[in-house]
């Protein structure tokens, strides 16, 4: 039989197996390409959106080429693991490693090449509608589609070179091979040996856990805390270290404790082959859920801020609120009265305030901060605070983290219209404030009510006031929104509205509800791939394991039972981690981002992608678990 004899046998004996990897591989790449040819497109690049699809497509993009580095190369992997047995066979009728080598990375280069050329299509096939999709969300109109050659080049470089990866390693591989290690690999059993100290450390690893939640609180409760690198590295530690811990050591941990059980002679069979089959896989179980705290953090938290755009916009202090001075969005009476007074107008409030500039001969009134008496926001807000004559407060109005205003004891020096004013910050921090981002500073200063008097007397051409309205119905402001915008276009006080919030936060939730749901998708089948290959490189010893047992009295409903406890296992064990830790980081991302208020709702939502999570797995574990069993039956 000659060597081309050998690889087209071996082909098509192997073709099932190898339809596996063709699929992965075809996936990874149609995914790629729907999303590249987003990036050439150059309609979207130099449109509206061009952020979107000049920075988020392109990280995106990234993210998939990660992904398929690590799917593909896994998927291989665990392909050729699968054939050691199969490999160590042809040695032993005379091929050498160099003519094993060339089978392999022959085999290899077809299944690349062709789901290559599979993918692409696919990809090109599908991408129109991928595009109308990203379109439709963004509300984005009048763009063409067309598919540009260099999105076709990109694919293929990419892949290639993750192909050549693939084949590199391969080459590696085999030329390490050799035939007692090939025939025994199978049968080579790893951790199964139970000691003391499993148990202790897999205590230790709950107790971790445990602890992650004390420190959750703690973070959550104090900003300057939850916005330290330090501490949030240190929970990340200890919470997936507590993780790693109990997955590593919990299974042995498990046996030791039952081992002094009457319950454990009953169930010898099932224990023993779910702490063996755990043991084989428990690194890839810690993997899994890492995979699946990223899968329910990427797709929980845009899902929940999508669901709650209404709740989130409604925050807005007021439905209609822009600044005014005497050179920016001035409106005289009338106008005011004619745009502003409409139909449903609950409240209209004006509050005058100080702007001074923060270096000497600013002018831009991005350059300056509003300065508000005491007594004006304690109105506003109904509350109270001590404060001495020089002395100010600093509220910070942006809610990003880490923006904890100026040090408390500090000297601020700010500049009026001839004078110097230095003012010692007696307090800085997050307050609630009366008003929104429409001042172009993120934050504002409270004065005396006599100092602020002193500062007005000298300062008559930096004055300004906040123009605050209500409505009965925010949805009902369009009209008023856009034409305050068309008055103000080119303005540096922005328009504020609760309904040009909702809009956009809409627009903008969708879009990455969309993208990072494809990513989600991507971690669970990368997720669901990985443990189906890993079932499928154990199944030819597992298939001699119960073939012994079948020998000894075992029936088929018993190798199913303990199928199905072996695969509940390894399937749910890292979603039930992957749970915990996701949703344990979404609380502490909706604090870090001032979501308190909606934290609440934003959980409800995650429990529903969670759900959503462990149904899907469920499915995928059934599936599994049938085919597996007829695969067993078949022996």
């Amino acid at each position: 039989m000659k060597f081309k004899d050998v690889v087209i046998k071996n082909f098509i004996w192997n073709v099932k197996q190898y339809f596996s990897f063709f699929l992965c591989s075809a996936f990874s790449i149609t995914i790629f390409f729907m999303y590249a040819t987003l990036i050439f497109n150059e309609e979207l690049t130099h449109g509206d959106m061009v952020d979107f699809f000049a920075y988020v497509i392109p990280i995106t993009v990234v993210g998939i080429s990660l992904f398929s580095v690590f799917f593909i190369i896994y998927a291989n992997s665990a392909f050729i693991k699968g054939r050691n047995k199969e490999l160590g066979i042809y040695m032993t009728l005379g091929l050498s490693n160099q003519e094993i080598k060339r089978l392999v990375n022959l085999e290899t280069a077809i299944i690349s090449g062709g789901s290559l050329l599979f993918g692409t299509l696919v990809g090109a096939l599908f991408s129109r509608i991928f595009q109308m999709g990203i379109l439709k969300l963004l509300e984005i109109q009048n763009v063409s589609y067309y598919l540009d050659y260099k999105a076709f080049v990109l694919t293929i470089v990419c892949f290639g070179i993750v192909f050549g990866i693939v084949i590199f390693r391969n080459a590696r591989r085999m030329k390490k091979m050799d035939i007692n290690s090939l025939l025994k690999e199978s049968r080579v059993s790893e951790g199964t040996e139970v000691k003391r100290s499993d148990g202790i450390l897999g205590i230790v690893g709950l107790l971790g856990m445990a602890l992650s939640i004390g420190i959750l609180r703690i973070l959550t409760n104090n900003e300057s805390i939850r916005t330290n690198p330090v501490a949030l590295l240190s929970y990340m530690a200890v919470l997936f270290g507590g993780v790693y811990l109990v997955i590593s050591r919990g299974g042995n941990a498990f046996v030791w404790i039952m081992k002094n059980r009457p319950s454990y002679t009953r169930n010898m069979l099932a224990i023993t082959q779910i702490h063996y089959k755990y043991n084989q896989n428990k690194r890839i179980l810690f993997i899994l859920s890492v995979l699946s705290t990223m899968t329910i953090v990427f797709v929980a938290s845009p899902f929940s801020l999508f669901s709650l755009t209404e709740s989130i916009a409604e925050m807005n202090p007021n439905d209609v609120e822009y600044v005014e001075t005497a050179t920016v969005n001035h409106l005289e009476q009338q106008e005011k009265r004619t745009i502003l007074e409409k139909e449903g107008l609950l409240e209209q409030t004006e509050v005058g305030f100080i702007y001074l500039y923060k270096e000497k001969g600013a002018q831009a009134l991005q350059d300056s901060i509003p300065v508000l008496p005491l007594s004006a926001y304690e109105k506003e807000m109904n509350t109270s605070f001590d404060l001495a004559e020089g002395q100010c407060i600093n509220i910070v109005v942006n809610w990003m983290p880490g923006n904890e205003g100026m040090d408390p004891g500090s000297t601020v020096k700010l500049y009026g219209e001839t004078k110097e004013y230095s003012l010692q910050v007696a307090k800085a921090g997050h307050e609630e404030y009366f008003a929104g981002m429409s001042f172009p500073s993120n934050a504002v200063l409270l004065v005396t009510d006599e100092e602020y008097a002193q500062i007005w007397k000298e300062n008559q051409t930096q004055l300004g006031s906040y123009q605050m309205m209500q409505y009965e119905n925010w949805k009902d402001t369009k009209d008023i929104v856009e034409t305050l915008e068309e008055r103000f276009a080119g303005s540096e006080g922005p328009v504020m509205s609760t309904y040009r919030t909702y809009v956009d936060l809409k627009n903008g939730y969708a879009t990455f509800l969309f993208v990072f749901s494809i990513m989600g998708v991507l971690f669970f089948i990368a997720g669901g791939s990985v443990l189906y290959f890993r079932q499928y490189t154990e199944l030819p010893q597992t298939k001699a394991t119960f073939y012994k047992l079948f020998k000894i009295g075992i029936t088929t409903k018993e190798v199913k039972q303990t199928v199905g406890k072996e695969l509940r296992v390894i399937f749910f064990v890292p979603l039930v981690f992957g749970a915990f830790a996701g949703a344990s980081i979404i609380v502490l991302l909706t604090n870090m981002f001032s979501g308190a208020d909606v934290l609440r709702e934003f959980m409800r939502n995650t429990m529903k992608v969670i759900v959503f999570y462990f149904v899907s797995q469920g499915i995928f574990y059934i599936i599994t678990k049938n085919k597996y069993v007829r695969e067993l039956k078949q022996e």
